[in-house]
This record gives structure tokens, sequence and C-alpha cells, in this order.
């Protein structure tokens, strides 16, 4: 008898199993799709990691900005370039907040973008980065509780971030995070 309900034993763990990975894959497919890139942006601050903001970047802005600085001497690569821009804020972040950054978030609230945003977002990708084949396919619009802690002080702020899939990556498009920072 005890045979006989190991394999029945297996075949539920099996069917759990299964289970599982599809309510992850559904999440995955169906559900946000862009916290990958959101927890990118917030690391990126905590860790002071430029690369880290650059993940957060679309591809068409960072094309954009290696063909600008082919032409501007004062910078090697656009990674050298994001880097400068980031350490400036980042030291004044540290100036006021202290060492030991950690930042906390909370979405407290999502709404989809009608294809009316999307496509406005995407002409003005186009515009600004002269990116004619940009493709912006889905976007939200999210309202956060930004909690920075730092050696000395701690702060709470409400910050807006505009998401989208540009050319098949969820990036950021818009934001005013760093109206937390002032």
């Amino acid at each position: 008898m005890a045979s006989n309900k190991k394999p029945a034993n297996i075949k539920i763990a099996g069917i759990v199993l299964i289970q599982i990975a599809l309510v992850c894959i559904f999440c995955t497919v169906f559900c946000g799709g862009y916290t990958d890139v959101l927890n990118s942006f917030f690391e990126s601050i905590e860790e002071s990691d430029s690369g880290k903001m650059m993940e957060t970047m679309p591809e068409c802005e960072i094309e954009y900005l290696e063909k600008s600085l082919e032409e501007y001497e004062a910078y090697d690569s656009v990674k050298e370039y994001v880097e400068i821009a980031f350490n400036s804020l980042m030291k004044g972040v540290t100036k006021e907040y202290g060492k030991d950054l950690s930042v906390d978030y909370e979405v407290t609230d999502e709404q989809d973008l009608s294809d009316k945003e999307l496509v406005k977002i995407q002409n003005n990708l186009k515009s600004s980065f002269n990116a004619k084949d940009t493709e912006v396919s889905k976007g939200c619009k999210l309202k956060l509780d930004v909690t920075i802690k730092g050696s000395k002080k701690t702060d709470t702020q409400t910050a807006t971030l505009k998401l989208a899939k540009v050319d098949g990556d969820w990036c950021i498009v818009e934001n005013n995070f760093y109206n937390i920072f002032e």
C-alpha cells in the first residue's frame, strides 16, 4: 500500500508545480511587466549605479546620445556622460540624506496609458531622439510613495513615473522623481 501512495504524491506535487509555473507565466505576460525596470531605477539610486540607470532609458535615447557625443570631445562615451550627470545628482542626495542610502517604494496608483498617450510618447521619442522606427506598444502611469533613508535624514515623498514598452523593452519615459531631491 505504501508504494501506491508515493506515485500519487509525486503526481500531485507535479500538478501543483505545473500550476505554479502557469500562474508565474501568466503574471509575467499579462500583469505589470515593468517591475524589473522600476526596481533597476530605484536600485540605481540606492547603489549610486549609473549603469543601472541607463538600463531604464529607452534604447533610442542612448543611441541618440551616442551619435550626439561623437562630435563633442568632452566625453568618451554615453556611459561616461550619464555617469558624470548621475554622480552630480547623487552628490547632492548624499549631502542631504547622508551615506548608506536605502530607497523603498510602494505603487499607490496605476493607470494604463490610452492609445492617444502612447502615440504621443512615440512621437516625442521620434522627434527628440530622431528615432524613426521606434514603436511604443504599452504604457502606464504610476503614482508612488518613495521613502529615502540615509544616515542624516529619512523622507517620504510622492513621485509619478510614466513607463512604456518601447521597441519591446519596458523603460521610464517620463518622471518627476528628481523633484523629490529639491
